[in-house]
């Protein structure tokens, strides 16, 4: 298999700490809920699935103005909306992770591409 490739339009949105609610409970704050969801429901769009198998990922994360936050913190965000849309069954099966950011002319969107590897 060649890679696959998932676009999901919107502004990308880095990983933010778990916060602490008012019960005492920790919580996910909603900007990266929301960003972990629309890439989770882009996944759904087909039945591609890599299961266990090792995988390389490159992350492209178009912005029209700069975006905020260690880049790090968006690779997480994406592995973990893989993980929540089922392309990847655990974030451990990756076994490289490419990731950049790009000045973005019309539109807010992040391109993520999937290739499966050998296993070692």
């Amino acid at each position: 298999m060649s890679a696959y490739t998932l676009a999901i339009y919107g502004r990308p949105a880095p990983k933010n700490r778990a916060r602490l609610g008012v019960g005492g409970g920790f919580y996910t704050p909603r900007s990266t809920r929301d960003y972990e969801d629309r890439i989770a429901w882009s996944c759904r769009a087909d039945a591609i699935w890599f299961g266990e198998a090792p995988v390389a990922i490159e992350i492209e994360l178009h912005a029209r103005k700069k975006l905020r936050g260690d880049i790090d913190n968006y690779v997480k965000s994406v592995l973990d909306g893989l993980v929540k849309g089922g392309k990847i069954d655990d974030d451990r099966t990756v076994i490289r992770v490419d990731a950049f950011f790009v000045e973005a002319a019309s539109e807010d969107k992040t391109i993520v591409r999937i290739t499966r590897k050998a296993a070692a």
